[in-house]
């Protein structure tokens, strides 16, 4: 992998981790747990 990969790569894992916060600060009753 080159150099070309990062800038790709960035907003995936910026939306991952947005995703996981927003997994992670939700009520547990919301989540179905």
């Amino acid at each position: 992998m080159g150099a070309t990969y990062i800038p790709d790569l960035l907003p995936c894992a910026r939306k991952i981790m947005y995703a996981l916060i927003d997994t992670l600060t939700r009520p547990r009753s919301e989540l179905g747990l």
